[in-house]
């Protein structure tokens, strides 16, 4: 079994910046259908949603 003793401790402030971005991008987003939707990097694309309304009921 291998102990990794020089591993980087994480400050209590960078744990609750972690855990609030964490919180905000699993609340997720709603949007109208028909609205453009646009997806930072690394994705870098913009969707149109117009299209998914054939998808729901």
């Amino acid at each position: 079994m291998t102990v990794m003793t020089e591993r980087p401790h994480m400050t209590t402030e960078e744990f609750e910046h972690l855990a609030r971005i964490a919180a905000r991008e699993t609340e997720g987003l709603r949007l109208e259908f028909g609205k453009e939707v646009t997806l930072p990097d690394p994705v870098g694309i913009t969707l149109q949603t117009e299209p998914l309304k054939d998808w729901v009921r």
